[in-house]
């Protein structure tokens, strides 16, 4: 019986540093893990970042689209008017290059 304790008195610590290696181990697999999934993590946050900025660019469009639109009307209107004014609805050509320039 006093062998046996002996025994297990100098192998504590051989299997307390086996328990302690194999907890570390376990430890950095999970921070190794846990890396993985941040770096997957930062990899769809850029994506959708990108996707984000490729919207905004065509949001940004719009503006320019309304504006386009307010200023093609505008002429239509104005158009008419000039012609008749200036008095050039007998000239076919003047009138078309008038509509071509507004």
């Amino acid at each position: 019986l006093l062998l046996n304790i002996q025994t297990i008195i100098n192998n504590s610590p051989t299997v307390s540093a086996s328990i302690g290696i194999g907890a570390e181990f376990i430890g950095k697999v999970a921070v190794a893990d846990g890396k993985e999934v941040a770096a997957a993590a930062i990899q769809c946050a850029a994506e959708a970042e990108g996707l984000l900025a490729n919207a905004e660019r065509v949001k940004a469009v719009t503006p320019l689209c309304v504006g386009v639109g307010a200023t093609s009307a505008s002429f239509a209107l104005l158009v008419p008017v000039l012609i008749e004014a200036l008095g050039i609805g007998s000239n076919a050509q003047l009138c078309t290059e008038l509509y071509l320039l507004c």
